[in-house]
Order: structure tokens, then sequence, then C-alpha cells
């Protein structure tokens, strides 16, 4: 009878380790598996998608666009010339307006962006009370972007941080067990299709019954988009932790790499358990 064991498994890996082993591991193998993961591909790709707009539309964005409310004074103001340029909002050229303008008997030059109408007819100007060289047309921006698309490309900068991080940890623990971990012959069980694609196709998650050396069974999980890694034998090779067999990953869910670094002990674990199917039969 089968004995399953899954008391408190959460599929996740603790500091528990198996000491009296350690697997030499070269950096480059350790960097393919750490940056092998979807979690951390999305989150990078997100990340830099974010600080290379944020980088971008930071060039065309005047933070003191921050300082203006609707109570700040506006006067009447002279229109030197106007500029098309090459930025866009919402379909809509962004035109640069430059003027002078007057406070308290001082002139001041200036200019203003919008892609709205400005009625250069009637053309006033909002100043800064405490510094009234700092003007824009009112209900436009100093800068050819509101400050606020910064916030936009922040958000997707720190969601690909945080699905970074959470991926790392993930893989750097996945890192840990192929170290210090045994290898081991896992029965597919199921497949379970995630959220997420890589290239339009679909990851799925697989899971896998394995025994462990204290005789009980266990389940391994494993993640790919490439649904063939882990259906192509009948029992598919995994690694995983001794003091907590609850701990485990499928070395064909990982970067080819660690299956070449893996594959001798594979050959192993098959001819060994080649070995006891022919024992039993021949006992049989």
């Amino acid at each position: 009878m089968k004995s399953y064991d899954n008391s408190g498994h959460k599929h996740k890996f603790s500091k528990e380790l198996n000491s009296d082993f350690k697997r030499n591991l070269s950096s480059f193998l350790k960097l393919k598996v750490l940056f092998g993961g979807v979690t951390v591909s999305i989150g990078l790709i997100f990340t830099i998608m974010g600080l290379v707009f944020t980088l971008i539309f930071g060039s065309f964005i005047n933070f003191n666009d921050l300082k203006f409310s609707k109570e700040d004074p506006i006067v009447p103001a002279q229109l030197q010339k106007m500029e098309p340029t090459n930025t866009w909002v919402n379909d809509r050229q962004v035109i640069s307006y430059y003027y002078k303008y007057n406070v308290n008997g001082r002139n001041y030059e200036s200019k203003s962006n919008t892609s709205g109408f400005v009625d250069t007819a009637n053309f006033y100007v909002q100043y800064l009370e405490e510094d009234p060289q700092i003007s824009r047309i009112q209900g436009s921006s100093i800068g050819r972007m509101s400050p606020w698309v910064l916030l936009i490309t922040l958000i997707f900068s720190v969601i690909g941080i945080l699905m970074l991080i959470i991926g790392l940890i993930k893989r750097s623990l996945y890192v840990k067990v192929l170290t210090y971990g045994k290898v081991a012959l896992g029965k597919f069980k199921r497949m379970i299709a995630t959220g997420s694609k890589v290239n339009e196709n679909i990851v799925y998650k697989f899971y896998f019954d394995y025994v462990a050396e204290d005789g009980k069974v266990y389940e391994a999980i494993g993640e790919t988009h490439l649904i063939h890694k882990l259906q192509d034998e009948e029992l598919e090779p995994l690694v995983y932790n001794p003091s907590n067999p609850n701990e485990a990953v499928m070395i064909d869910s990982l970067p080819d790499a660690v299956r070449k670094k893996f594959q001798q002990e594979i050959n192993l674990i098959q001819i060994n358990k080649n070995n006891l199917n022919n024992t039993t039969n021949f006992i049989d």
C-alpha cells in the first residue's frame, strides 16, 4: 500500500538541507537556474521596460508642474512663437509656446507645452506667486508630458522588481536543493495549466509522485511551457531535499544544462531501478 506523506506540504523550500553531501555546481549553471524561470524572466522584462520608459519620459517632464494649483495667479501674456515637437499625446502633437509676461513691473520669458487647444488671441499664463519666473499656460504643462506619466512607468518597474525578487528567492532555493539534494525518479500524476505563456505556449505545472529514502511517497512539482520535456520518459528525474523530502524540483523543468550535469547520476538511478525490477521479477 502506498504511503503518501504530504503533511505540511506547501511546495516551499526551507533552510533544512542535507549537509553530508555537497554537489559542485558551476557559477554558470547556477546563473542559468536563477534566471531560467518564467517569473524571473517576466519580472526582468517589466523592470527593464519600466526603467527605460522612465528615463525616456523623464526627459520630457518638468516637476515644477506639480507645484501649480487652481488658485495660482493668472496674467495676460504676449505669444512670441510656436514650435511643434516630436512628442505626441493621445494622437495629438505637443506644441511648445514661447511667451513674455509681466508680474509686478518685471518682465519674464518662458515656454509651455500642450497638445490641447490654445486661444492665442486671448493668451493668459499662470505663474507661481512665490516664484513668478515659473509659469505655464493655464491647463497645460511646462514639460512635454505630465509628471503623473512617471507613475505608470514606475508601477511597471515596481511590479517587475517584486516579481524578480520573488522569482530569484524561489530559484535560489532550487540551487540549494540541486547542490545538496538527492536524485530520484518521479511518476507523472497530473498537469495543470497556469495563467502564464512563453512564446505563445502555455506554461503548465506538472505533478509527480516519488519515493524518498525514508520509503514514503512525496510530491514533486515542475513548471514548463515545453511539455514534452516532462512527458518523454516513463519516470522523470528529480532532485529532493533528504532533510525535507516535500522540497523537490523536476530536473527537466530546469535549463538543459542541469540535465547534462546530473545525467550520470540519473543513469545510475535508472540502472538501479531496472536491476531492482529484474530481481523482483526473477523472485516472482
